[in-house]
């Protein structure tokens, strides 16, 4: 990840929870609509975007109906909701640490400016901070964008590649891309991992730690050792998951768009996410046999093209990735193995499982036996079931004879 002079950073969800005191708020603004919520974690969902827009959007208010509703919702934020509220564990150290990097730090939020201020001074953070931007009480300068250019102004500053915005929400990547900035979505707060990968986040951090080491460490993948990459991606067993067939399919049929078809002797689905019965790392292992009389490196510039980052190769053997990136795994993750007609072992393996259950039962016993102490040492994991799937595998070629020939 490159190195970010300047951070901007969203407050509610992102600098702090705001949960409690943003819930109370809301349901003592409905309640003046006779509306009750008994669950209030339905109302999650007006923490980030404008109040107004929640209001319409949930309840169906009218533009004046959610303008009044906003007020109500106040009475009791000024009062009590915007100190019924925590500051995330860690993030008082990041700020130091970014600090002490001389990094400028802003923060950026819809939240009335006059409220924000408050609630950053209240939390002791106020020092980390060149400057505090947020929204107007009348109502404007609400959305994300808006303020993200009002914050850069403010501080003298202009769209750049050295800035860099850090919230929890959809809106702050899309009021981010709508700027011009790179965007961090932070899994710590109310957002997800899908809405961030719509809106089209450059990063996403799944904790504080993990927000710590991208905006510190201004590492690529291609810089990082190999034990930080073990870090980074580590070893994840999960059930089977049936949206998994769904991912290869997706991904199959976009190789066979792309790839010179003529050269293609077979597109498979390999790999312990294609046995239905067993646990397995969420990755999509796809194996493309090719023609001999072609060279692979013509694939390979295809397929480099198209998103996909090459592993390894030899001779005749190249390996590829997609869905890593420097904050960690992507939603969705694949494997491709380039291989020549023919060599296509895996093939043999992942049948035999699939058609002896028992087997199958004692290949998963041995990957979560190896999970945990191979968390961070993938070749390690691999060397230790070797002999078990070179064992299984040579049963399914003499039971398959010529199956895949």
């Amino acid at each position: 990840m490159k190195s970010y002079d300047t951070i901007l950073f969203d407050l509610d969800g992102t600098l702090t929870d705001p949960g409690v005191g943003i819930t109370n708020s809301v349901a003592y603004a409905l309640e003046k609509y006779h509306i009750q919520v008994d669950d209030r974690k339905k109302l999650y969902r007006f923490i980030g975007p404008p109040l107004h827009e929640s209001f319409e959007k949930y309840y169906g208010f009218s533009k004046e109906e959610a303008k009044m509703a906003v007020e109500y919702y106040r009475e009791y934020f000024k009062e009590k909701g915007m100190f019924e509220n925590i500051v995330y564990e860690g993030i008082p150290e990041l700020l130091s640490d970014l600090k002490d990097r001389e990094k400028r730090l802003i923060v950026a939020t819809s939240k009335p400016e006059v409220f924000a201020k408050q609630i950053v001074e209240h939390f002791g953070l106020k020092e980390y901070f060149t400057y505090i931007a947020g929204a107007n009480m009348d109502g404007t300068r609400t959305r994300k964008d808006e303020v993200i250019t009002y914050a850069l102004e403010s501080c003298g500053l202009s769209p750049d590649s050295g800035i860099v915005m850090v919230g929890d929400r959809e809106h702050d990547i899309m009021g981010a891309n709508k700027v011009g900035l790179d965007s961090i979505g932070v899994l710590f707060g109310y957002g997800s991992r899908r809405e961030f990968t719509a809106a089209g986040a450059t990063y996403i951090a799944e904790s504080v730690d993990k927000l710590s080491e991208l905006l510190l460490t201004g590492k690529s993948l291609s810089e990082m050792s190999l034990e930080e990459l073990w870090k980074l991606f580590p070893i994840f067993l999960t059930e089977h998951q049936k949206y998994w067939k769904d991912w290869y399919e997706e991904e199959s049929k976009l190789l066979r768009h792309i790839l010179p078809l003529e050269k293609v002797i077979r597109i498979s689905h390999v790999g312990s996410t294609a046995v239905e019965t067993i646990w397995a790392k969420p990755i999509v292992d796809i194996l493309v046999e090719i023609k001999k009389e072609y060279a692979m490196e013509g694939i390979k510039e295809v397929l480099c093209q198209n998103g996909w980052g090459c592993m390894n190769q030899s001779e005749n053997r190249m390996s590829f990735r997609k869905g890593y990136a420097e904050h960690g795994f992507a939603e969705k993750v694949y494997h491709l193995h380039l291989r020549y007609a023919g060599d296509n072992r895996e093939l043999y393996f992942r049948d035999y499982l699939m058609e002896n259950p028992a087997q199958a039962k004692k290949y998963e016993a041995l990957k979560l036996e190896l999970w945990k102490k191979y968390e961070h040492d993938r070749d390690g994991y691999t060397e230790a079931k070797t002999d078990f799937i070179e064992e299984n595998t040579e049963k399914a070629m003499k039971a398959y004879g010529e199956r895949y020939c």
